[in-house]
């Protein structure tokens, strides 16, 4: 099997936070084969997969910088699974996946199943699994202006009026910051970002309890770490804080800096540089926001499904769910929310009719939750 899928803006899109300018020339091939297989008379069925995958990007530089752009990345997977049936009510299901690519370190993904069925009208099911989500490449190698450059003026002005005045002689007036009166802002990926994990279990039943009556349960337990965080400064260790110039004597640049970072930090407008001023790549002055790999949230729920044929023309079916979630840690600065209600339900009525007449209502409601 194979697949390729293509994009190219010939004309830019826009960012509604910065303004900024975006174009994107991008190709993913993917190849992939599989072979079946069945042993033990039909008891049991070993699948094995392998697939390669390419991406092209370029964003000719409006997205991620000169050194990182116009990139070509593989991935490559390994896919093993192997059913058998250990007697006629109970069949196990093993399996793993091997991933490594040029952006992420070798990742393993199990997984294990138990299907238990006293009778063809009834089945319990328990699962366990492993997965990870890859970060995508804003969060790897994003390289843009964050916001307007900040103005440090008044901050070296009052630095030299103070005690540490006479440690900024060497230092030309107006160059503290490199350019004091237009620090950047600068939004930067992490190249250095693991993968977000995911553990979960799983327990479920399906159920014909009558020959007009359906039900099913599921719960679930997981655990998610590492997740990728918002934009945030002093979070990516390949910014470390700024460092004072050369021109200032080595007995006061400690000071200095402590000096610098307490004056941003007292003021919450400031408080953005105050964590993350920092020298680029370049040696030059800047205000970082970056991402980086923090926090730990268990979540659980209970979903439930109804669905009963009331005639041979009419139905109706049902279904309702609840959503708990606990963070556990988070990064200083981070927000974790799970983008899920805590519960929703679905009642349908449907009527097929003899003549070939099919009618339907349904009502769903969700509750509301913070985005």
């Amino acid at each position: 099997m194979a697949y390729w899928n293509a994009r190219e803006t010939r004309e830019p899109q826009y960012s509604l936070a910065s303004g900024g300018a975006l174009y994107e020339k991008s190709n993913i091939l993917h190849l992939e084969a599989q072979q079946n297989a069945r042993f033990s008379g039909d008891k049991g069925r070993f699948v094995f997969r392998s697939s390669v995958r390419n991406y092209k990007v370029d964003t000719r530089h409006t997205l991620m910088g000169p050194a990182d752009d116009d990139r070509s990345d593989y991935y490559y997977s390994l896919f093993a699974q192997t059913e058998y049936q250990f007697a006629p009510k109970v069949k196990g299901v093993v399996a793993g996946r091997y991933d490594l690519g040029s952006l992420i370190d070798g990742q393993f993904s199990p997984k294990l199943a138990l299907v238990i069925t006293p009778n063809e009208r009834h089945s319990i099911r328990f699962t366990f699994n492993k997965a990870f989500q890859n970060p995508n490449y804003s969060e790897f190698f994003l390289n843009v202006a964050a916001g307007a450059p900040a103005n440090f003026a008044a901050l070296e002005a009052g630095l030299r009026a103070s005690p540490l005045g006479p440690a900024l002689a060497g230092v030309p007036a107006g160059q503290l910051f490199d350019n004091s009166a237009g620090v950047p802002v600068r939004a930067r990926g992490n190249a250095k970002l693991d993968v977000e994990k995911i553990t979960g279990y799983e327990a479920g039943y399906r159920g014909d309890l009558s020959r007009k009556l359906f039900v099913s349960f599921d719960a679930y337990y997981d655990v998610l770490r590492n997740f990728v965080t918002d934009l945030l400064p002093g979070v990516n260790a390949a910014f470390p804080y700024w460092t004072a110039p050369n021109g200032v004597p080595a007995s006061v640049r400690a000071a200095l800096v402590t000096a610098v970072q307490n004056a941003l930090l007292a003021n919450p407008a400031s408080r953005t540089a105050g964590l993350g001023l920092t020298r680029t790549e370049n040696g030059r002055t800047a205000i970082v926001v970056s991402y980086a790999n923090a926090g730990k949230v268990t979540q659980y729920g209970f979903e439930a499904g109804v669905g009963l044929q009331l005639t041979t023309e009419l139905r109706a079916d049902g279904s309702f769910s609840l959503f708990r979630y606990s963070v556990k840690s988070q990064q200083v600065g981070d927000k974790l929310l799970a983008n899920t209600p805590r519960a929703k339900g679905n009642l349908s009525l449907s009527y097929a009719g003899r003549s070939g007449l099919d009618l339907g209502v349904a009502l769903r409601a969700v509750k509301g939750f913070d985005w």
